[in-house]
Parts: structure tokens; sequence; C-alpha cells
């Protein structure tokens, strides 16, 4: 977070401080703009509701704090990882194609390298069914 603000706060201010506070904007939008930073804070759930869709737009967004202990991870694109996944299935369904007909140098069958081929096949199979469903489609990142 590149932004600290200062405590005590020395310029011009507006402080509400009441029961309940309400903004609402019944023709138009309702802005909340600081040059520097908005701070949303509760004691309890923060809740954005929208009927229509949620767009966070910044260089870079991050979910939970940053601890001594926890690295920042990055999310997954869905669709570039499901293309990857699906590749990969792909071409170890057609290795394990090869090794399930495998034979030696003088035609007799290798019984292991076969079955091996089978368990490869069902694992390229079960990996091509999950990538079908890994996807949200409800949040997406560009």
């Amino acid at each position: 977070m590149a932004y600290q603000p200062q405590f005590p706060y020395e310029g011009r201010q507006i402080i509400i401080d009441s029961g309940r506070v309400t903004l609402n904007s019944k023709d138009d939008t309702t802005f909340l703009l600081g040059r520097e930073a908005v701070s949303i804070s509760s004691g309890g759930t923060v809740n954005i509701d929208s009927n229509g869709d949620f767009l966070l737009n910044s260089p870079k967004i991050y979910f939970g704090l940053k601890t001594e202990d926890t690295n920042h991870e990055p999310l997954v694109l869905g669709f570039k990882l499901s293309q990857l996944l699906n590749d990969l299935a792909s071409d170890l369904g057609e290795i394990a194609e090869d090794f399930k007909v495998a034979v030696d140098s003088n035609g007799a069958d290798l019984a292991q390298v076969q079955s091996a081929g089978i368990t490869l096949l069902a694992a390229a199979d079960r990996l091509s069914k999950a990538v079908k469903t890994m996807n949200s489609n409800k949040s997406f990142t560009l």
C-alpha cells in the first residue's frame, strides 16, 4: 500500500457522526472520490449489492492482507489454463492410445506398458471432463 494517511489530519474536513447515515441518489449516481484513497471499513460485514455488473477497475487487485508468512498469489487466467489443460489431456490421450497397443520387436504384447496406457487414458479422460467444469461463469479477470 503506497498511500499512508496522516493522523491526526489537520486540513479541512467534514465529519458525520450518527447512529445511521444514508446516502441516496434518487435519480442518478452516488460518487465517493478521494485524491489519494477511499476507505470503507466495518467492524462487521461490508456489502456491495448490484442488479447489474460489479466492476473493479485497477492495475492490481489484492484480496486479503499480506502477512509475514504468506505471499500474494496471482490469479489464474481460466481460459488460458483450460486451453493448456485441454491440450495436455489430448496429448496424454494420444500417448495412452499408443501405449495400449505396445508390442516388443518380436510383436509380443508389452502388458505393463499396455496397462499403463489404459490407466493414462482414464486419467486424460478425467482431466478433460474436469476442465469443462472448472471455470466460473460469474467471476472474470482480464
